[in-house]
């Protein structure tokens, strides 16, 4: 079981993308010991491999600006050659020890030398391909014009007022005086045009501050509102305008100019110019790729695998690929035939079982320690149709279950006429729906009201009724877990320590001069 779960980790942690040629060292000496010696290149391409936080590290130590970086990537070159030194020479045992794993690492191995490989033939193939013609790209700029035209684009948000239930002129009036109200505020700079949205705005979207996002003429909305939206300059706020269904303050934030692809313009635009030759690349190498895999009498939906057998059939395994293949071969063969080796070694007492669960008994808990009742009132309805009607009416209410706290029957029926949803929690629960109410509701008091906190759907407060410690789960109920985090914990001490004692009596040095 221990081999298992330590041979899925290693491989877990494991990044598969390429290495670019310009990330890899020289092949300068950076450690040796008794037994070899890591090169600048070798440091790098582990790192690579095992995912370290430097592509490469000696490059950073030698080049980087930053003293701390320096200082850190530093320690992981010292880490690397460690490990690297004792893997190697692990690995060499765990061929006559434990032989039976050596099938396991190479198939865990594997995909790395796929994806190097592919890589690396991917960057060949470009590499092939010659810069085009001035003709050739504007040629291939029509052939992808899709890629690059758009239409008209404008990124808008709005306020909305609602004329539909109206049935006098005298109706329609009061509408707009109360929009034209909206209007002034915005205009006076007394508040935002997202606040505005949220506050007043009868439309779903002002939740989100009026916003609807980036639209073309052709969005499925009234064909009205359309018009007059891409009638409005950039960044100027609408007065209020009656159209279909009711007075619209419309605020286009940016206009994105149509795009037509034309001769002159590929001519003109040196950036659209590159965006065509990269397409022009990914061309070239889909059909290299396409070719290859029909001579090999593969279809184009052919596996990563059956792609990289193909590739090597044509070319020799690449040097680089083939040692990142190695470095992760040999580090998953030389720890799972440690591991595997001391099994009883790493055995743990009932006493380290127990001193882990009571160094990690915070975690050991079990079930909530809230209970809240939460008070909420929507909007966007016909008696509240926008969040300040609502957020009103719910202080009204709030200061009512202030005034009455104890008084259930007298709050119920005041929410009832009021259209206020209670909902109460019966069990203990981690948490609220509402983060912003978690943060307060961890600070006040049980009895306490939160906030008035606004919602997507409408808008709420919570009252704290009650809070505990949340009960410690018995020791026995978790002892399997206690025992195998234990475990786990003395393989990697004891792994750790078996790399250190290598590489002291090794004399494993470091060959380049690291910062201080």
């Amino acid at each position: 079981m221990l081999k298992v779960m330590i041979c899925s980790t290693i491989v877990g942690a494991l990044s598969f993308g390429p290495i670019k040629a310009s990330e890899v060292s020289s092949s300068e000496k950076v450690a040796e010991w008794e037994g070899g010696y890591l090169t600048a290149e070798d440091i790098a391409l582990y790192s690579q491999v095992v995912r370290y936080p430097y592509a490469d590290p000696v490059a950073t130590v030698q080049k980087g600006s930053d003293e701390a970086e320096r200082k850190d990537a530093a320690s992981f070159v010292e880490q690397i050659s460690r490990e690297r030194a004792w893997e190697q020479a692990m690995a060499t045992r765990a061929r006559e020890f434990c032989p039976e794993l050596e099938t396991t690492a190479a198939q865990a191995a594997r995909p790395v030398l796929v994806e190097c490989v592919v890589a690396t033939w991917r960057e060949k193939i470009t590499s092939q391909f010659t810069e085009p013609t001035r003709e050739q790209i504007i040629e291939a700029g029509f052939r992808h014009q899709k890629s690059f035209q758009r239409d008209e684009l404008r990124d808008v948000q709005y306020i909305f007022r609602s004329t539909t239930g109206t049935k006098t002129q005298a109706d329609v009036e009061q509408v707009r005086r109360e929009i034209e109200y909206v209007y002034r505020q915005l205009m006076e700079n007394r508040v935002r045009f997202d606040d505005a949205a949220k506050l007043y705005s009868e439309a779903p979207s002002s939740s989100r501050g009026g916003r609807v996002g980036i639209i073309s003429r052709d969005v499925p909305y009234n064909r009205k509102f359309v018009d007059f939206v891409f009638s409005l300059p950039e960044d100027v706020i609408s007065s209020p305008t009656l159209l279909h269904n009711g007075f619209y303050i419309v605020r286009v934030r940016r206009i994105y100019p149509e795009v037509r692809v034309t001769t002159s313009v590929i001519e003109q635009d040196e950036v659209l110019q590159r965006q065509i030759v990269s397409l022009m690349k990914e061309d070239f190498l889909k059909k290299q790729t396409e070719e290859l895999l029909q001579r090999k009498g593969l279809g184009t939906s052919a596996t990563a695998e059956q792609l990289a057998m193909a590739i090597l059939d044509e070319i020799s395994t690449p040097a680089a690929c083939e040692k990142k293949e190695k470095f992760l071969r040999e580090r998953i063969l030389a720890r799972t035939c440690f591991l595997d080796s001391n099994l009883e070694r790493f055995r743990p007492t009932e006493d380290e079982a127990r001193a882990y669960y009571t160094t990690y008994s915070k975690a050991m808990r079990r079930g909530g320690y809230l209970k809240y009742t939460r008070f909420f009132l929507p909007y966007g309805t016909q008696r509240y149709p926008t969040r300040k009607s609502a957020l009103d009416a719910l202080q009204r209410y709030r200061e009512f279950v202030l005034a009455a706290p104890t008084q259930k029957s007298k709050l119920e029926s005041e929410a009832a006429q009021m259209g206020v949803e209670i909902y109460q929690t019966n069990d203990w629960v981690m948490a609220s729906d509402e983060p912003k109410a978690d943060d307060e509701l961890v600070k006040i008091t049980t009895g306490s009201l939160t906030s008035n906190i606004l919602t997507e759907k409408g808008v709420a407060f919570y009252r704290l009724d009650g809070r505990r410690e949340q009960p410690q789960i018995p020791f026995e109920d978790v002892r399997g877990f206690c025992m195998e985090q234990a475990r786990n914990r003395k393989a990697w001490e004891a792994m750790t320590k078996a790399i250190d004692d290598f590489a002291r009596e090794q004399r494993l040095k470091i060959l380049i001069e690291l910062p201080k």
